[in-house]
């Protein structure tokens, strides 16, 4: 029973993904590469390896409907962040999801070791440099982002 749970909850993610509007597909690829920095963090380097794949996928969707001018500029507006908006810049998709890649996954990174619980920067004194720490705190980070939901 649970096989055909999995099948079909992968097949309605794979649906609803089809269906996304484009510039939601930079959401997804952002939330996406932060679950993979967290959970790779936490020592789970299969989900981190899912997570990036999906991230790229959806980026790769995101870019490739930008750049094509398929994005209504409204949703555009409305939908895409706007670090995502300027850094779009590039002369092949791939070299702009490299920049939305690095620019996404320094900010989890961010998240865990230069900010505090209330999304506040530490001093740099203060930073966590301990493994096991930086291990807990991503791990928390990705359970509390729902990201084995995504």
């Amino acid at each position: 029973m649970g096989g055909v749970l999995v099948a079909g909850l992968s097949a309605w993610l794979m649906l609803a993904s089809q269906e996304r509007a484009p510039a939601n597909e930079s959401l997804a690829m952002m939330a996406h590469w932060r679950c993979q920095v967290w959970a790779g963090m936490a020592g789970d380097e299969g989900a981190a390896k899912a997570h990036y794949d999906r991230g790229y996928a959806s980026g790769s969707r995101f870019v490739a409907a930008a750049r094509a001018g398929q994005i209504e500029p409204a949703d555009f507006d409305a939908i895409v962040p706007i670090y995502i908006s300027l850094s779009m810049a590039g002369p092949s998709d791939d070299f702009v999801l490299g920049r939305l890649y690095e620019i996404t996954t320094e900010d989890a990174f961010d998240r865990v070791v230069k900010r505090d619980s209330n999304n506040g920067l530490r001093a740099p004194s203060d930073y966590l440099m301990d493994r096991e720490v930086r291990a807990i705190v991503a791990g928390e980070l990705f359970r509390s982002s729902n990201c084995a939901a995504l």
